[in-house]
């Protein structure tokens, strides 16, 4: 927008119309009397050209005061004050004057030379002060209006009313140029002066004072009075062809106020004679703050527009975005209730592991403790078969001897059989004394083979002890059988059987050979008292008979039990050896597994310990799923409405497009215009710089006073 800095301006207005009450009151000052002072015209316009001082030139070589002097009846006279400077003291200056009736008013210098308005002043080294009467056109003008009470009124008419006064200051600007723009279009611009009213008014007279486009300042006797109006300058500007589609914008267009008239309203009781004062200058342009940069505006507006596009679909893709965040949201949540159940059911089953784990711990205890009685069985059934073993070849060489043995005692069994029945048969022939004989002979013989057979069951059969442990030994590897692998168990059931076969083979050599040797002691006593008592032979003959077919079936029977004996030792032997590699493979099993159960208790108890910290752990993350439940819900929540905010950042950035930006750069093309009236107008005022004329080469500086 669009802003004018005369701060400047208005500061030298309020301190010329402030010194105008210092002016001896001549020309706005009414008094008490209601009689003007008089005074002589040089002395008014003297007053006018120090009240001017302020608004000229500091750097001009001359000063221009214009004294327009206008009657109640109308008439209007202009008088101009100039001031010539002469800085080097020279002795003639040169002017340039179109006034009549030039006169000096200060200062010893004359007018040496009037020709067609060319002048020589005879200086004598001073400034020339001096005066005269203009019938120029004036490039502004003032014309003030009355009414009282609605009527319309002259100044003379006023004298002495009382009523509601009503004055208007209207300022008129008669000095314009035409321009055309760099599109062709022609407009016009008017010489930018600023013009200053003011007025003083006695407090018992005027009151209620008010004042439009100025203000009033009140020393409790008198106010004063202050306007200020800018001829032309909205004109100049084009604000009214200023098209914007926007109401706001138009309205405040509008309301810049850059007034060419003042108003100034009161009560006024017995009213005296007003006396207007107007300063009136050139606006220094170069004092106007311009906000509009115009230059590059073009790409300004492209650069706007461009960003305000960008913007608008960086909008759209951050709704798409946000959408798709929503979405991810949702499943997240979704995600963390499923992951909530699922922590919930991980605490749960944790729990139970530890509480199984502890169990489990328990449990390796116990058969850490079995295993190592394992451990100590195997080594003892180790150390069993080892001696059991030892004595393998001991008992295969004993019962090799009892299988002799058997088989002569058999041969002696038949051979006794026999001869009894021979006896029994020829006990009354005469061969029955040799015969006799013989069965003493093979008594005898007999009785050797059942010692040695005794003597060969003593040392080589087993001890009640061994049998014993023999019998403990075939119930354990039953026991370890049913427990053992298949090819194990198979080789501890072919011990068993040999053991078994054994120990019924030894308990049925070991019965007949007891009762033959029973039997045989009562034979041998027989066949002992049979050579002295042959007589009674016969008779027993028959008992010995018997008794000799018994002994004939018990010595078969031992042999063939010996036979069975002999034949189940080699079995024996081997299942013993058998038996022996896996009992000591049993033993390294066992010690393995018994560092195997300490390895397993302590991995258990690792374990159980990570199972608790597990359960601790799961607890923990239950607790954190439900708060990332919460949160996720929370996320949830607030992408919604951050999805709710990108699209109404969308519609926003939008409206804003349409309503701002676009309306924007619409008010920046429609203003353009404007600065490039305001470097028009600058050029413009660049070209009046005297009103009554001047030399070339000498700046001037003109400033007008209407007295009204």
């Amino acid at each position: 927008m669009l802003s004018v800095n005369v701060k400047k301006t208005v500061a030298l207005s309020v301190t010329a119309a402030l010194a105008l009450g210092s002016c001896g009151g001549v020309l706005i000052y009414k008094n008490r009397e209601n009689k003007v002072m008089a005074q002589e015209l040089t002395e008014e316009i003297a007053q006018a050209q120090d009240l001017a001082a302020a608004y000229h030139s500091l750097t001009s070589g001359k000063n221009e005061t214009v004294y327009v002097i206008t009657s109640a009846e109308g008439d209007r006279t202009t008088y101009v004050s100039s001031w010539l400077h002469n800085p080097d003291g020279s002795s003639s200056v040169n002017d340039v004057s179109d006034l009549s009736d030039i006169e000096v008013v200060r200062g010893a210098a004359e007018l040496g030379q009037d020709e067609n308005g060319q002048i020589t002043w005879e200086a004598n080294g001073e400034d020339i002060y001096y005066q005269g009467v203009s019938n120029d056109e004036l490039p502004v003008d003032v014309n003030i209006s009355y009414t009282l009470d609605g009527a319309s009124v002259s100044a003379s008419e006023l004298e002495g009313k009382t009523g509601h006064l009503v004055m208007t200051v209207d300022y008129v600007n008669n000095l314009s140029e035409e321009v055309e723009s760099e599109d062709g279009e022609t407009y016009t611009i008017y010489m930018p002066f600023v013009m200053t009213t003011g007025m003083l008014l006695d407090n018992d007279t005027y009151r209620n004072i008010e004042v439009t486009n100025g203000q009033c300042i009140n020393d409790g006797e008198r106010t004063y009075v202050l306007g200020i109006g800018f001829p032309g300058l909205y004109e100049s500007l084009g604000l009214a062809d200023v098209e914007i589609d926007d109401p706001e914008i138009e309205q405040s267009i509008e309301e810049i106020n850059i007034p060419d008239e003042i108003t100034i309203e009161c009560d006024v009781v017995d009213c005296s004679e007003l006396t207007a004062l107007t300063v009136a200058s050139v606006l220094n342009l170069d004092e106007i703050d311009v906000e509009l940069n115009t230059e590059g505006i073009d790409e300004d507006i492209d650069e706007i527009t461009d960003g305000m596009r960008s913007l608008v679909d960086g909008s759209e893709r951050l709704y798409d975005g946000v959408s798709a965040l929503n979405d991810g949201a949702v499943t997240l949540n979704e995600g963390a209730s499923a992951v909530a159940d699922g922590t919930a059911a991980l605490a749960s089953g944790a729990s139970a592991l530890s509480t199984g784990t502890s169990q489990l711990a328990g449990g390796t205890d116990a058969l850490q403790s079995g295993i190592s009685q394992v451990n100590d069985g195997a080594a003892a059934l180790n150390a069993g078969l080892s001696q059991v073993q030892s004595n393998i070849p001991a008992l295969q060489s004993g019962v090799n001897d009892l299988t002799n043995g058997a088989n002569a005692l058999s041969q002696g069994a038949s051979s006794l059989s026999s001869g009894v029945n021979t006896l029994y048969g020829q006990m009354t022939s005469q061969e029955a004394q040799a015969q006799m004989t013989a069965l003493v002979a093979g008594s005898a013989q007999f009785s050797q083979s059942l010692s040695a057979l005794n003597t060969a069951l003593s040392s080589g059969g087993m001890t009640p002890e061994q049998a014993a442990a023999v019998q403990s030994a075939i119930q354990y590897l039953s026991a370890y059988a049913a427990e053992a692998d298949e090819t194990t168990a198979a080789s501890i059931s072919a011990l068993i059987s040999a053991y078994s076969s054994l120990a019924g083979s030894m308990s049925q050599v070991s019965s007949s050979v007891a009762a033959l040797n029973e039997g045989y002691a009562s034979i041998d006593a027989g066949i002992n008292s049979l050579t002295g008592k042959f007589g009674e032979v016969a008779t027993a003959v028959a008992q010995v008979q018997s008794g000799a077919s018994q002994v004939a079936n018990g010595a078969a029977q031992v042999s063939n039990g010996l036979n069975t004996l002999n034949n189940s030792t080699g079995a024996l032997a081997n299942g013993i050896n058998q038996l022996a590699s896996g009992s000591a493979s049993l033993s390294n099993g066992t010690s393995q597994l018994v560092t195997g159960a300490a390895s397993l208790h302590d991995g258990v108890a690792q374990v159980n310990s990570g199972a608790q910290a597990l359960a601790s752990g799961a607890a923990s993350l239950s607790d954190g799923a439900d708060r990332l439940a919460s949160g996720t819900e929370e996320l949830s929540e607030g992408v919604s409405a951050l999805l709710d905010g990108a699209g109404q950042l969308e519609e926003g950035l939008n409206e804003f497009n349409e309503q701002a930006v676009e309306k924007l750069t619409d008010m920046i093309n429609q203003l353009a215009p404007v600065s490039d009236r305001i470097e028009a107008m600058r050029a413009y005022s660049a070209t009046y710089s005297t009103f009554s004329g001047t030399p070339d080469g000498v700046e001037d500086s003109v400033v007008f006073v209407f007295k009204n």
